[in-house]
């Protein structure tokens, strides 16, 4: 049976933030994203502060600083979400949310050199 590649649209949210990660990584973006740890029989992510941050953090000398809140193509941000995007936008920070329909975008931001 031969391998059927899954259409990007369709991609988990998992498997999309897994997708920008591997591409930013490759061209040489430093990553960050906070991972649940499983606690008995509860999963959590404990942090400090505001709930909604975004998902990932990416720092590359050339290309900028950006944050990246990865969802599946129906996915809707939740109210803190959204705040923390129009905080961190009107402080001046490159934010955005990525589909899986937005991977040529995705593509192009990762590689702009930006001064």
């Amino acid at each position: 049976m031969a391998y059927k590649q899954k259409p990007i649209e369709s991609l988990s949210e998992a498997e999309w933030q897994a997708w920008i990660v591997d591409l930013a990584r490759w061209l040489g973006w430093r990553c960050f994203h906070p991972r649940p740890a499983q606690l008995g029989r509860k999963w959590a992510t404990h942090y400090t502060g505001e709930p909604g941050y975004p998902d990932l953090t990416l720092v590359h000398p050339r290309r900028g600083f950006i944050m990246v809140e990865c969802k599946t193509q129906r996915g809707r941000l939740t109210p803190g979400q959204k705040l923390w995007h129009l905080e961190l936008d009107a402080a001046g920070i490159e934010v955005y949310v990525w589909r899986p329909s937005d991977y040529v975008e995705v593509e192009k931001r990762l590689k702009e050199v930006r001064s």
